[in-house]
């Protein structure tokens, strides 16, 4: 099977928010080696309006009709909801051995809308497998996207050639659960006809061959499989050097409060997600890496040096709850938000460096932090964020080049703001020694002209509610102004 490249998951404390689960590329239906049997089976179903329990490759897989009778699955959040049977009779289809048709023949399905499964009865902190399937030989145009809250998603195609006995696909995810439930969607999505199938699902728990020890400070890639859970016993901070290639590897961070320090280069990370089972804890990655995509669950640390983003691959994320992701920037480096961040977690520049985020649209509602260096936002980026504190003099939020018309709810704290005059607009402004720069004032600047203004006129049109007293002061050569709050030295802005 195809593998993702690096997962790291930091989980939650108590059941809060399902983990994030990393889902596969979708594999098309071929034979009874489709069934995975790594692991230990934890249980395995499949759905219909008739029939009865089937046994393939050796997987148990118990029938599911009309209700849900199994106490470890829940369906719930649709109104269309239909178990039904399809006929496999024609080509390709029906050339599946005959206990495979069995187990696809039927499916539950919902129309043009999303179904929410809740597996149960897990152990919190191990690591899982979930496959599943949708078929429909009927020759009916729809997919199937396949989610969870903070993971990424998959489309599964039922019926692959369109045309009558057509066969469908199947894809794995992997988990390391931060509970003893784990939800997972299924939405139907595309043009024309929409269905969202579920024929058969089966989840697996991982052998301890999948787990990390903490018995060296070196962990070699090519004694693993492309899964690792780390499972770190001894509540102290482990600092790992990882040797050896492997790009398609992914990581599991599954310990109660632990801290990891992973020293590695040259890795394709196309997921770094994060799900502890305490009350906090943190990686942090150094190194030189490509990382794509990141999740960070709630009161979970995940750190990346300048390395791992510099060139701009990290291209979107799910911040969750109380999580934090903190990027390091000593240069000039980029933050390239392609689908951008979600979530309402906590996003933290560090270093003395530039960091320039730019990409799309945004559904990150969370809280951004600039610890020092520059954060520059442009184009339309990360900020549909509900605030910004600059939390030191030596920290700056540029916005010179953000989307015009965009509101940024609340700015606050001891460092420097900078803008474009009478464009960018923050709803709420609030600094102690805050000063405020504008980047593009009229070359026109005379004292006759500024001097019947003030800071409120000033900031009038680009902040509504100022919340300290601003102060405005005509610079001596009579073409700049100095724009500062209560305690701050004055800047002035050209």
């Amino acid at each position: 099977m195809r593998s993702l490249a690096i997962g790291v998951l930091l989980g939650l404390s108590g059941v809060a928010l399902a983990a994030p689960v990393l889902f596969e590329a979708p594999v098309t239906v071929s034979g009874v080696g489709d069934i995975s049997t790594v692991g230990t089976l934890k249980y395995a179903y499949h759905f219909a309006n008739s029939g009865s329990d089937v046994t393939v490759a050796g997987v148990f897989f118990k029938l599911q009709k009309a209700t849900l009778s199994d106490g470890a699955l829940e369906l719930s959040g649709t109104s269309t909801r239909t178990f039904a049977d399809y006929y496999i009779d024609t080509i390709p289809a029906n050339k599946l051995p005959a206990e495979y048709i069995a187990l696809l023949k039927g499916a539950v399905r919902v129309s043009s809308e999303s179904m929410m499964l809740t597996l149960k009865n897990l152990t919190p902190g191990r690591l899982y497998q979930l496959q599943v399937w949708a078929q429909d030989a009927s020759g009916i145009k729809s997919t199937t996207q396949v989610s969870s809250m903070g993971g990424n998603t998959q489309i599964l195609d039922p019926c692959s050639t369109d045309e009558m006995g057509g066969v469908g696909q199947y894809c794995c995810g992997y988990f390391a659960a931060d509970g003893t439930e784990q939800a997972i969607t299924f939405s139907a999505v595309g043009m024309g006809t929409r269905y969202a199938y579920l024929n058969a699902l089966q989840v697996r728990e991982m052998p301890e061959s999948y787990y990390w020890r903490g018995t060296s400070n070196v962990l070699n890639l090519r004694n693993y499989s492309n899964y690792i859970c780390f499972d770190d016993a001894d509540g102290v901070e482990s600092s790992i050097l990882v040797e050896g290639v492997n790009p398609n590897v992914s990581l599991f961070f599954s310990n109660t409060n632990m801290s990891y320090r992973l020293q590695m280069t040259n890795l394709n990370v196309l997921s770094v997600s994060a799900a502890w089972q305490g009350q906090k804890g943190s990686v942090t990655i150094v190194g030189s890496n490509k990382v794509e995509y990141v999740t960070v669950s709630s009161n979970g640390v995940l750190s990346l040096s300048e390395g791992n983003f510099g060139r701009g691959f990290v291209y979107s994320g799910n911040l969750l709850a109380n999580g934090l992701l903190s990027l390091e920037c000593s240069t000039s480096c980029k933050f390239a938000t392609v689908n951008a961040l979600r979530g309402s977690g906590t996003f933290r520049k560090t270093g003395a460096g530039v960091l320039a985020s730019t990409g799309g649209q945004s559904n990150f509602v969370g809280r951004i932090e600039i610890a020092e260096g520059v954060l520059r936002l442009e184009g339309n980026p990360i900020c549909a964020a509900s605030e910004v504190n600059i939390l030191n003099r030596r920290a700056t939020l540029d916005i010179s080049g953000y989307a015009p018309n965009t509101v940024i709810p609340y700015v606050h704290g001891k460092g420097v703001l900078k803008t474009g005059f009478n464009k960018k607009r923050v709803a709420r402004l609030e600094g102690e020694g805050m000063k405020v720069e504008f980047v593009d004032l009229p070359k026109l600047a005379y004292k006759t002209r500024y001097t019947a203004l003030t800071a409120d006129s000033v900031l009038g049109t680009f902040c509504p509610t100022l919340s300290l007293d601003w102060h405005l002061v005509v610079g001596a050569d009579d073409k700049s102004l100095q724009l500062y709050s209560d305690g701050a030295s004055v800047v002035t802005m050209d």
